[in-house]
């Protein structure tokens, strides 16, 4: 079964009134956490503001998920009207998950799905986003931190929106697996370290060099500061560079393993359903929650 089809039949599940309250008190507590970390992101002062703005679009963009939530609110009422007055729905996208942009382009629940997998992609492709703000950085070393340089930001996150919206809609309309999405997953995140590996090793060499060699080495003071900066910076970004992997990787495991292991028809929806629900309602709790651990390991660095 695609991941389209999958999402569909989620979407046909009728939460009780309980569920309902439940989804709507961990929608607002999500909002307000996710205000809370995007205040406190934007008073980073370690990070250069480039990497700042990223983890601001990537918190801004749990908006995202509740526009998803409200759309599939939307759905789930015109199919009980649908349900009630008996009246029969022939669209193979409502039913069986093969949409397409022609015939579904104004549909509710379409619209849902290409945000629900517009974030999931952004996020994946989140880390490699912010190695790449870090490679730019160790090749502009010399002015790097004393630069805005919003031009990288925004390349990014361009980048990025490019890659979530074409594979989004891939998802939707190409007919794409669970083993397929995690294949890519995977590769992503080993790609992820590697550069990883590669950009913090690049740094620690160059800089034990100049500290080795600086007599016979022609070397300003800038870049061996700005050479520092990107080790304690990347130093910094690991444990929110890691939180993102692990949300990554649990939302995929926690998707694919009923999957993979052909469990039984009821033991999927439900996972699918709860999987759901966390990640509309808690993706904002813990993107906020990563915010708030990177800003106290900063503090304490800083001591």
């Amino acid at each position: 079964m695609t991941i389209i089809a999958i999402f569909i039949r989620n979407s046909h599940q009728m939460p009780s009134n309980g569920e309902l309250l439940v989804q709507v008190v961990l929608l607002i507590l999500s909002f307000f956490v996710t205000l809370f970390g995007v205040s406190t992101a934007m008073r980073f002062t370690v990070f250069h503001k480039n990497q700042r703005n990223m983890l601001v679009s990537l918190l801004l963009l749990w908006f995202e998920l509740l526009a998803c939530r409200l759309l599939l609110w939307v759905f789930k009422y015109s199919l009980s009207v649908e349900i009630r007055d008996q009246v029969e729905c022939d669209d193979i996208c409502h039913h069986f998950g093969r949409c397409s942009i022609r015939k579904n382009l104004r549909d509710p629940i379409f619209i849902a799905a290409n945000m629900r997998y517009h974030y999931m992609f952004f996020v994946i492709a989140t880390p490699i986003g912010i190695l790449t703000e870090r490679i730019f950085a160790t090749i502009l070393v010399k002015d790097y931190e004393r630069r805005d340089r919003h031009w990288i930001f925004c390349l990014i996150f361009i980048c990025q929106n490019i890659f979530a919206c074409t594979m989004s809609v891939i998802t939707t309309t190409g007919g794409v697996t669970f083993q397929v999405l995690m294949s890519a997953v995977m590769v992503s995140l080993f790609s992820a370290g590697v550069i990883y590996t590669l950009v913090e090793y690049f740094n620690q060499r160059r800089l034990l060099i100049l500290e080795r060699d600086h007599r016979t080495t022609k070397y300003t003071l800038s870049i061996r500061y700005q050479l520092k900066e990107n080790l304690k910076t990347l130093k910094l970004m690991r444990r929110f560079f890691m939180t993102i992997i692990a949300i990554i990787i649990a939302m995929g495991l926690t998707n694919s393993i009923p999957v993979i292991f052909k469990m039984d028809e009821d033991v999927i929806m439900t996972t699918r359903v709860y999987m759901d629900y966390i990640v509309h309602s808690q993706t904002g709790p813990l993107a906020g929650a990563g915010t708030t651990n990177v800003h106290a390991t900063n503090i304490l660095l800083l001591k």
